[in-house]
C-alpha cells in the first residue's frame, strides 16, 4: 500500500516536471538583462505553449495583445520596453499573440515606455507599472 502511494507521488512529480520543462520553452529572459526581468511570449490554441501562458499570465503585470487592423491576432511584433533612464531591458519578437512582462520587483512602481512594431507599422506608449496590471489591446 505504501508502495504504490510513493508510486502515485513519484509519477505525479514526473508529469509535472516534464510539463514545466516542456512548456518552459515559452517562456524568456532578456540575455543581458539590467534587473532580472522576465517575459513570456505565444499563442492562443490548445497547445502546451498556450496552456503554459494561461497558467502563468498571473504571475506577469503587463499584458500584451497584438491584433492587426480587422482584430484577427497576430504574431512576429517587436517589442521594445525601455525604462526610465533610456535603458532597453526588452527587445523581443512576439512568438504569438499573447505577450507578457514581469518588471523588476525592487521597483515598486516604475514608468516604462512601451515601443511596439510590425510590417514598418509602430506604436508607443507610456506605461506605468506597479501592483496593479497593465492590460493593452495593441492594433497594427
Amino acid at each position: 500500500m505504501k508502495i504504490r502511494a510513493v508510486n502515485k507521488y513519484l509519477i505525479g512529480g514526473t508529469a509535472m516536471l516534464m510539463f514545466a520543462a516542456s512548456a518552459g520553452f515559452a517562456a524568456g529572459v532578456d540575455s543581458e538583462p539590467k534587473d532580472p526581468l522576465m517575459f513570456a511570449s505565444g499563442g492562443m490554441g490548445k497547445d502546451s505553449d498556450s496552456a503554459y501562458l494561461r497558467q502563468a499570465r498571473y504571475h506577469y503585470n503587463v499584458h500584451l495583445t497584438f491584433v492587426n487592423k480587422n482584430g484577427a491576432y497576430q504574431s512576429g511584433v517587436h517589442v521594445r520596453l525601455v525604462n526610465a533612464k533610456g535603458e532597453v531591458i526588452v527587445d523581443a519578437i512576439s512568438k504569438g499573440p499573447l505577450f507578457y512582462v514581469r518588471p523588476p520587483y525592487s521597483l515598486p512602481s516604475s514608468h516604462y515606455k512601451l515601443i511596439v512594431s510590425k510590417d514598418g507599422k509602430s506604436r508607443q506608449y507610456d506605461i506605468d507599472v506597479g501592483d496593479k496590471l497593465v492590460s493593452l489591446r495593441i492594433a497594427l
